[in-house]
């Protein structure tokens, strides 16, 4: 006994050392024939920002990009996205090496946001039977998808988005992807796949659909039970069903974003978007018809956006259907276009944590509420396009520290505000046109820094421009049109690098054209009192539009 006790005191080192030495070998061993595969990819492609650049030397492991398996060495993964923001700069183009298909056991592809335009689908990728995620999104890739791309029975995860060349002839083979939890095929041409819901009902565990630009033309409202159920996201957008919105989608109980926007729906609004109790999101961009359903269980809604439903109903009864708990939760307010008549009054004071709030292009009247002033989260506020009326005073603005956004463009709308007024915000877009601003510029305008958009026009300011306004950092549109605006501009306004459209007419504005920076688009200077030479900037490379009609004694 004491015999092998000795043994086993000096053998258990030995094997703890071989298993910590194979281990650490089999870790970052890199099979050959693998890796050979991935320097084949790498010579066909071009990589001008060099993001393969450590893709040299015997340990593909630790290549960027690339991961192994730590028993194995397999490569399980292969992930070169380009950054969504980089697209243009810095991703991979050429060819796609079919060498790739000797990487057996991948079980993640990510090439997305890379320029591989030119090539066809990679038939190879329907041999990689353990992949659980593939993200093609963006990659410039065209032709048919095999109906062997069945065999990828483990996959769970699926974008093809943004990829208009690709087509699927047969939807059916989706019905064999039993793993399928989030799938993403926006702009990928389905336009023959009539059958593309009865497919969606074999996917018992799909979680995430985003379809969008498929050119579908059928939508089927048979189906008597939904197998896919587990469904929390559905965003379908910009196809021709030209029918009504079906029945089944309020049996999808797990829904918490529904995005219909731009399909060509018909008929009324459906009183089974009442049975979404989990929905956080809803979103109905289309021509339907009111009213709007009873949505009082929907107590999880954060963002409501119904654009151009004709409702046809008193704003104060659309808002009546939904709980007062859920007004207090809702973030995003988005009644867009709809037909809407009545006024802010009552229950604008209930939505306490609103950030947008657009109401734009209705029949609401009425004045602007003082409890407007307590949406202290509000961002956006948006109420163009009515015919609100009265006074907006520093009380309605002064507690909005967050917002960024303002439109109040035609209506008939006051705003006074005292000439010292320093306003919490920083807005980046203020449109106000058809308003009264006047007679006196607005001083408050001096500390907005981050303004980048303002639409002034037709505000009945009669008074000089002052020479701080035209120092502000950020424009890029400015529009003072239709007013009666006097004094001289400064004589250079090149340091506005990033202004395209200048739209001054119909003032009083005297002295030389000042000169503009090349990226200028869009002048208007017409009807004015200008004198001396044309400027050079006409010859800017993108103006498209330029407009010096009735301007005295200019000289070209």
């Amino acid at each position: 006994m004491h015999s092998i006790e000795h043994k086993m005191h000096h053998f258990l080192p030995n094997i703890f050392f071989f298993l910590l030495v194979t281990r650490a070998f089999s870790a970052w061993c890199c099979l050959q024939h693998e890796r050979e595969a991935l320097l084949k990819f790498k010579a066909d492609v071009n990589d001008s920002s060099n993001r393969l650049v450590s893709w040299r030397g015997n340990e593909c492991c630790k290549w960027a990009g690339v991961r192994c398996n730590n028993k194995t060495g397999h490569v399980i993964m292969l992930d070169l996205r380009n950054s969504y923001y980089e697209w243009n700069n810095h991703s991979l183009s050429g060819e796609i090496n079919p060498s790739l298909q000797n990487i057996t056991e991948l079980e993640y592809l990510d090439i997305s946001y890379n320029n591989f335009s030119g090539n066809n689908f990679p038939r190879f990728i329907s041999s990689y039977r353990n992949l659980n995620y593939l993200n093609l999104s963006t990659t410039g890739l065209s032709g048919i998808i095999p109906h062997h791309f069945g065999n990828l029975s483990k996959l769970e995860y699926l974008d093809l988005s943004y990829m208009p060349n690709i087509y699927i002839s047969n939807v059916w083979f989706l019905s064999h992807l039993t793993s399928l939890i989030y799938l993403d095929m926006f702009q990928v041409n389905l336009e023959d796949s009539r059958e593309w819901v009865q497919v969606l009902n074999t996917l018992p565990l799909l979680q995430s659909l985003y379809l969008g630009s498929n050119n579908l033309t059928t939508i089927s409202s048979s189906i008597t039970v939904v197998n896919f159920s587990s469904l929390g996201i559905l965003s379908i957008q910009e196809n021709e069903f030209n029918s009504r919105i079906p029945n089944w989608i309020g049996d999808l109980t797990k829904l918490t974003m529904l995005e219909l926007l731009f399909c060509s729906f018909v008929g009324r609004v459906p009183n089974q978007l009442g049975n979404l109790t989990k929905l956080n999101k809803l979103y109905l961009l289309d021509y339907l018809e009111g009213p709007m359903p009873p949505l009082l269980n929907l107590n999880n809604l954060t963002e409501l956006d119904i654009t151009y439903v004709d409702l046809k109903e008193d704003i104060s009864r659309v808002v009546s259907k939904l709980a007062n708990d859920t007004l207090e939760k809702i973030e995003l307010f988005w009644l867009y276009g709809t037909s809407l008549t009545g006024n802010l009054n009552g229950w604008i004071s209930k939505m306490s944590n609103l950030k947008v709030l657009t109401l734009s292009y209705n029949n609401l009247n009425g004045t602007i509420p003082n409890a407007i002033g307590n949406l202290t989260s509000l961002e956006c506020l948006f109420l163009d396009k009515n015919y609100f009326s009265g006074m907006i005073y520093e009380a309605h603005l002064a507690n909005l520290s967050n917002l960024k956004e303002l439109n109040l463009d035609s209506n008939y709308i006051t705003v006074i505000v005292d000439t010292n007024w320093i306003p919490q915000f920083q807005l980046y877009f203020l449109y106000v046109s058809g308003c009264k601003l006047g007679p006196h510029f607005p001083s408050w305008l001096q500390n907005q820094s981050l303004i980048t958009n303002i639409d002034m026009s037709n505000t009945e300011i009669s008074d000089i421009v002052p020479n701080w306004f035209w120092n502000l950092p950020s424009l890029t549109s400015i529009d003072l049109s239709n007013n009666n605006m006097s004094g001289r501009l400064p004589l250079n306004l090149e340091h506005l690098t990033n202004l395209n459209a200048l739209l001054l007419g119909n003032n009083r504005f005297e002295g030389e054209i000042p000169s503009l920076p090349y990226v200028v688009e869009y002048i208007d200077m017409s009807n004015n009192l200008f004198s001396g030479h044309l400027p050079t900037y006409i010859e800017a490379p993108k103006l498209s539009i330029l407009v010096l009609s009735n301007i005295s004694s200019m000289v070209q």
